[in-house]
C-alpha cells in the first residue's frame, strides 16, 4: 500500500468489527466475507474477545460494528465485560455503532439493561420479510426480505429509541436518539450462499427447524441490499 493510500485511508476513518463468532472457523470466515461486502476505503479491523484495550489504545475507529453470535444475549458471555466497554468507549466519543443480531441485542442491553430482552416463544429461522423505515441506512435498499436467524429477541424498548425496522414478530432494528447508534436484528451480513450453507447444517441440527423455517427469499438481490446497508452505515 501506497503511503499517500495509507493517509487517504487514515483521514477517512476506520471501522473496528467486534467479532463474536463462537466457533473460531466461523469467526475467521467472517473476518474474510464481511470486507467484501462493504464499499468503503476506510480500513477494518477485526478483533476477538480479550483485544479490545490493546487495539483501542493503537488506533482511532471511527466506526463500530457488533456482529452476530450463537451465544444468547440473555446469558452472560466470557467477554461480556469488555464488549461494554467498548460500546461505552465509541458513546462517550459519540462514534458510529452498528449492532446485528445478537450485537444488536446487546447494544439495546447496554442502553436499557437485559430486561429489555427475551426468549422467543419459538425460533425465527429463515428470510422473512421485513418492514423498513425510510431512513439514509436503508438507501437504495429494494428488497425487504433478510435472513432471520434467532432465539432471542428485544421485548421493548424506551422513548429514547426510534424503530427503524420491525416485521409479525416484533422489533428488528432501531436508531438510539439522534446519534448513529444502529441495532439490525436482520442480517445484511450474510449473503445468500452463505445464509443457504448456514441452515443446510442447522436442519441437521435443530428439532424445530423444519416447523419454523420461513422461506420467502427474493433472490440474489438481497445480497446487494445487505450490503448497500452495510455501506451506508460505514459511509455516513
Amino acid at each position: 500500500m501506497t503511503d499517500s493510500l495509507q493517509e487517504t485511508i487514515s483521514n477517512e476513518g476506520m471501522v473496528l468489527v467486534y467479532n463474536c463468532m463462537v466457533d473460531p472457523k466461523s469467526a475467521e470466515e467472517y473476518k474474510t466475507s464481511l470486507p467484501e461486502k462493504i464499499k468503503t476505503r476506510k480500513k477494518i479491523i477485526f478483533i476477538r474477545p480479550g483485544e479490545a484495550k490493546e487495539v483501542l489504545r493503537k488506533h482511532h475507529f471511527t466506526h463500530l460494528i457488533i456482529s452476530g453470535s450463537t451465544a444468547s444475549s440473555l446469558n452472560t458471555s466470557p467477554w461480556e465485560e469488555e464488549l461494554n466497554l467498548v460500546i461505552s468507549h465509541f458513546l462517550q466519543d459519540n462514534k458510529a455503532i452498528l449492532g446485528i443480531c445478537y450485537g444488536h441485542q446487546m447494544l439495546a442491553a447496554h442502553l436499557l439493561g437485559k430486561s429489555c430482552l427475551k426468549k422467543l416463544e419459538q425460533p425465527e429461522f429463515g428470510w422473512n420479510a421485513i418492514k423498513l423505515r425510510e431512513h439514509p441506512l436503508f438507501e437504495g435498499v429494494t428488497s425487504h426480505v433478510f435472513c432471520e436467524i434467532r432465539y432471542d429477541a428485544i421485548a421493548s424498548l424506551s422513548p429514547s429509541f426510534t424503530i427503524l425496522a420491525e416485521n409479525e414478530l416484533g422489533i428488528q432494528g432501531f436508531q438510539y436518539k439522534s446519534h448513529h447508534v444502529y441495532g439490525l436484528q436482520f442480517h445484511p451480513d450474510f449473503n445468500s450462499q452463505e445464509v443457504s450453507a448456514y441452515f443446510e447444517e442447522l436442519q441437521k441440527t435443530e428439532p424445530l427447524f423444519d416447523e419454523v423455517f420461513i422461506n420467502k427469499f427474493p433472490g440474489t438481490n438481497t445480497d446487494t441490499d445487505g450490503s448497500r446497508i452495510l455501506s451506508n452505515f460505514v459511509n455516513n
